[in-house]
This record gives structure tokens, sequence and C-alpha cells, in this order.
């Protein structure tokens, strides 16, 4: 199965390889994972999360705003089982904890 999730994390993930041989400029990658950002498995989510940790330095402030928007958002939805909250939740810490990225901006 080439669309599960598991393989689009596996694919998100060995993307800095070819970004870097490449020299793929952000945009180029980041439209065929921004529909995940509204994702309804944690697993989609995450493989959007794991190409946004890539392009960190790139991104508008408008993208990282629904990002956090997102997650916030996921951590207040009581439909939402408990563990995938606190997930949510360390991908903010984690976000935020990255240099140079326009997350630690919207902490200020």
């Amino acid at each position: 199965p080439t669309s599960s999730s598991w393989t689009k994390i596996f694919f998100a993930e060995r993307l800095s390889l070819f970004i870097r041989v490449l020299a793929l400029p952000c945009r180029v990658v980041f439209h065929h994972f921004s529909p995940l950002l509204y994702a309804s498995r944690p697993s989609l989510l995450h493989a959007f999360l794991v190409v946004i940790a890539l392009f960190s330095h790139e991104i508008d402030r408008s993208v990282s705003e629904a990002v956090v928007d997102r997650l916030f958002a996921l951590t207040q939805d009581t439909s939402v089982e408990a563990r995938f909250r606190l997930l949510a939740v360390n991908w903010l810490i984690a976000l935020s904890a990255k240099k140079r990225s326009t997350f630690g901006l919207l902490w200020a």
C-alpha cells in the first residue's frame, strides 16, 4: 500500500536528502503535504509535521499560525483520545523549541 499513513511518514522523514541533492524549494514539496494538516489520523498529521520541521525556517507566518491553531484545537477537543491530545501538546513543545523557527515567534 503506497498511500498508507506509515508510507507517508517514511517518505516525509527521508525528504531532506532529496531536497538537498535536488536543491528543491519549500513550495515544491510543501503543497503535497499541506492537506495533511487537517487529517483526522495522528500518523498523517505527524507526516505533515515532519515536513514542517524540515522547512521551519522557510514557511510563512500564516502557515505557522495555522499549525499552532490546529494543534491547540486538538488539545482542547474532548472527542479526541487523551493520548492524541497529549501528543499534540508534545508536538507544540517540539516545534516551539526548534532553533531558527517561525514557531518561536508565536509564543512571544
